[in-house]
């Protein structure tokens, strides 16, 4: 997935974001939310399309924060190619 950082309005070194796959997915890191400092972590985020419009959502809501951009960016590639199972063979005996 090819991911370029986006340039942001406002104060850009308290909040970076990164789009990928298309415009599908987001990466958004803060370090503060309306002026209070906050522990720095990257928020996952994909792109839902419903017939009253657009929003971003969560990408993964038990664990939302992430620690490192490269996590961020693995959980997104994880999410957009979910791994196969394994399909186990019915035994005849």
């Amino acid at each position: 997935m090819n991911w370029r950082r986006i340039k942001t309005g406002g104060n850009s070194t308290h909040c970076k974001v990164w789009q990928g796959g298309r415009g599908c997915y987001k990466i958004v890191w803060r370090d503060q939310v309306q002026g209070i400092d906050v522990p720095p972590a990257f928020h996952t985020l994909r792109l839902e399309v419903t017939p009253g419009g657009e929003f971003w959502e969560l990408l993964d809501r038990k664990r939302p924060l992430k620690r490192t951009l490269k996590a961020a960016k693995r959980a997104c590639e994880r999410h957009a190619n979910p791994p196969k199972k394994n399909k186990r063979r019915k035994s005849h005996a």
